[in-house]
């Protein structure tokens, strides 16, 4: 895999848990679909995330969770400065601008909903991690035993998830393609009108 931008520092639990086997990295994606903090914020400030003690933020009338929110706001804004690399870079910050919005206009009046979120969807990671990587001590089977009908379970679970990926790409293709026609628009009115004016 190329190296992301973004990805600076240690980050050993996203580390590990990007090692897993597709049964819980399947348990991961879930785990961010349904999450307000997007997993490209999660990838991109994976060592910042995790150097940070998200708990403690998290207490009532704590000052500390909003100097995080606004930190992680703070190093966001930096990597949507930083130079471009080329057309993946260039969804990823557009993803990054709108997680950035996003994150913002709900968290603002609240870092301290923010802060447990975090700290939430971190000790979720290690839940999976431990079951991830009990199963794969196991020969027998990837994953713990399940109860029955739950392989149909995560058939729709799995299904889902797609969908909710293939939803995320048409939304930023549509994005795109308003961008790229409001450029062509300028560039029309820009180099053709006038042209079109003095022959009449």
């Amino acid at each position: 895999h190329p190296r992301d931008p973004c990805t600076t520092g240690s980050m050993a639990q996203w580390q590990e848990v990007q090692s897993l086997a597709n049964t819980y990295l399947e348990q991961v994606h879930q785990l961010y679909a349904r999450a307000a903090l997007p997993m490209v914020v999660r990838q991109c400030l994976a060592a910042w995330i995790e150097d940070q003690n998200w708990r403690q933020a998290a207490e009532p009338l704590s000052s500390h969770a909003r100097m995080l929110f606004h930190s992680l706001l703070a190093l966001l804004g930096e990597h949507l400065g930083s130079p471009g690399l080329g057309d993946e870079d260039f969804m990823l910050k557009h993803n990054l601008r709108k997680a950035r919005r996003d994150l913002q206009a709900e968290f603002e009046e609240h870092p301290e909903k923010f802060a447990n979120l975090v700290a939430n969807l971190l000790q979720e990671e290690r839940q999976i991690l431990r079951l991830g990587q009990a199963g794969a001590q196991g020969t027998a089977a990837p994953a713990p035993s399940a109860p029955p009908g739950s392989d149909r379970e995560q058939q729709i679970q799995r299904r889902l998830a797609e969908f909710h990926v293939a939803l995320q790409e048409a939304e930023r293709a549509f994005h795109y393609l308003e961008d790229s026609q409001d450029a062509f628009d300028f560039c029309y009115k820009v180099h053709y009108l006038p042209g079109e004016d003095r022959t009449r």
